[in-house]
């Protein structure tokens, strides 16, 4: 099986970028990460200083400030940067492993599916443990992104043919969220602020729930580099040089998947963030996946920390879906990326 180059696209795998782009982009996207946690513990409904953050982050939460900070600012910080750095990663797996600019987590149904899962299991069960959401999440991301890739293999997955089969999946899958929501109970309204990309309410319980997901998904994709790397050369050069490509596109494959489903099953589908993040690392970093993975998983991380935190304030003392946010922050980034590309 042969698929599109990813360089026909205008991205060269093994094309570096001068160390000093790499660490310049890096060290502005952690300043940017560290500055938005470090106002959103500030910002809020309860006025908190700068000693008082300090404080409670090292001694947990006493008085009424170190409460709030420690027990509902700092878990959604946490939640918020791991959900981030999540869909950005997977998002950079799914690009490398398909050799297509279009994949990522939305487009190709995973989201969609894991969101499915989780939300039909809530309904029919509502005594089930937010333990089983990854799980279910991933059990119905696999299902969603097998049937994508199942409608364009014949294709070459190609970038159009993923892209509507990834959007007939969605909206399959979309459809069965509708339906259930519709027949469902009251807790429709916490699904429905949910599926819009909410972290309201999410605590340390909800970080234990996602960190070793997050963790192994992130070890994998990592290991996954290099072959990634190989992988962009073509299918008859990776194979030329010993890489065993149908065991390392699962590897990949189940990275991605695990790594959107943790993210979906806390904090809801976040558009635009595994499309967005890997496509704008990559024009800082290179193509080179043992740059690009960490690089785009610290700009998943500060751009979702932004975009909370731009939901908590902007129309404060209400609140709006981080969701929102996200595609809002990343829907003028690639349309400059399509007007560089088309004039390239």
């Amino acid at each position: 099986m042969t698929t599109t180059p990813l360089h026909a696209h205008g991205y060269r795998a093994g094309a570096g970028k001068p160390a000093w782009m790499t660490a310049t982009f890096c060290g502005i996207t952690f300043f940017i990460l560290c500055g938005s946690a470090g106002m959103a513990l500030l910002v809020g409904a309860i006025p908190v200083t700068t000693a008082q953050v300090v404080e409670a982050l090292l001694r947990g939460g006493g008085d009424q400030a170190g409460v709030v900070i420690w027990s509902l600012r700092a878990p959604r910080v946490a939640v918020a940067v791991l959900a981030g750095a999540c869909m950005a990663t997977s998002g950079a797996l799914m690009q490398g492993m398909t050799r297509n600019p279009l994949a990522d987590p939305t487009l190709t149904g995973v989201a969609a599916g894991a969101a499915c899962a989780i939300v039909v299991a809530q309904t029919c069960w509502p005594s089930l443990t937010p333990v089983w959401h990854p799980v279910l999440g991933i059990l119905g991301g696999l299902l969603a992104a097998a049937l994508t890739f199942a409608l364009t293999w014949r294709e070459r997955f190609s970038p159009a043919h993923l892209a509507l089969a990834g959007l007939a999946v969605t909206a399959f899958a979309t459809a069965g969220i509708t339906t259930v929501l519709v027949i469902s109970g009251p807790e429709a309204a916490s699904l429905f602020f949910w599926l819009s990309g909410g972290l309201a309410g999410r605590g340390w319980e909800h970080v234990r729930l996602v960190w070793p997901w997050a963790l192994a998904g992130a070890l994998l994709a990592l290991i996954c580099a290099r072959p990634l790397n190989l992988m962009a050369l073509g299918d008859d050069a990776a194979q030329s040089l010993g890489l065993h490509l149908p065991a390392w596109r699962i590897a990949c494959g189940a990275a991605a998947v695990m790594l959107a489903a943790a993210a979906v099953a806390v904090a809801g589908p976040l558009g635009f963030v595994g499309l967005c993040a890997p496509h704008l690392t990559r024009l800082c970093v290179g193509g080179d996946h043992r740059r690009l993975i960490p690089a785009a998983a610290l700009f998943g991380a500060a751009l979702v920390c932004v975009a909370d935190l731009l939901a908590r304030t902007v129309a404060a003392p209400r609140e709006l879906p981080s969701g929102f946010f996200t595609a809002l922050l990343s829907a003028p980034l690639l349309i400059r990326l399509i007007q560089r590309r088309g004039h390239a």
